[in-house]
């Protein structure tokens, strides 16, 4: 989750969630932004440890914060959820931002908005170059480290492969374009995901 600094909770990286991405359309998504391959990789890593890459992932349940806390988060809830999309995006510490992107002034406007991948890294990189990448738990737990290797060999693959082009700002579809490093990034995904599975 984004912007957890100012108060100790543990981290919940299961999220709820039903629309998984695969780490290949990740990379398209991340590779729009203007950072340096090494940045784009730690941002997928956060994705995957934020969000299993569960484009409508929801995260911080309300009725887990008491007293104080839950009456401050409350307003901004949608559902009993605090926190949407790839990089769970908290939205009690972005609901100016989020006003202003989305015209709105209702959680869940702002919720349905950031289940768009695209929205989602748009205010992930408002967030980066605000706080850098502390103001995400999977960073700071050190749990984006399991997924770090992944990313960085989709990021390689991308440049080999040949994909479709944008259709309107949207991704429409990826060409099933095989290379040997987009195999091995799927064999390591598999391979990561057996030896991470609790035994």
């Amino acid at each position: 989750m984004a912007l957890r600094s100012v108060y100790s909770t543990p981290p919940r990286f299961h999220r709820k969630g039903t629309l998984n991405m695969d780490i290949m359309t990740l990379a398209v998504i991340v590779d729009t932004q203007d950072w340096d391959d090494e940045t784009k990789a730690v941002m997928m890593a956060i994705a995957k440890a934020e969000s299993a890459l569960k484009e409508d992932a929801k995260g911080d349940k309300l009725e887990n914060y008491r007293g104080y806390w839950n009456q401050l988060y409350g307003p901004y809830s949608c559902d009993g959820f605090l926190a949407f999309g790839l990089w769970q995006i908290f939205t009690y510490w972005h609901a100016q931002k989020l006003t202003d992107y989305t015209h709105s002034k209702s959680p869940c406007d702002w919720a349905q908005w950031l289940q768009d991948p695209q929205n989602n890294v748009k205010i992930a990189a408002d967030i980066l170059q605000a706080q850098g990448f502390s103001a995400w738990s999977a960073y700071n737990q050190q749990t984006h480290l399991d997924h770090l290797t992944e990313a960085r060999l989709a990021l390689a693959a991308l440049k080999v492969d040949e994909y479709a082009p944008w259709d309107d700002g949207h991704i429409e579809s990826l060409k099933p374009v095989p290379s040997l490093l987009r195999h091995l990034a799927h064999v390591l995904e598999e391979f990561l995901r057996k030896a991470t599975a609790p035994s």
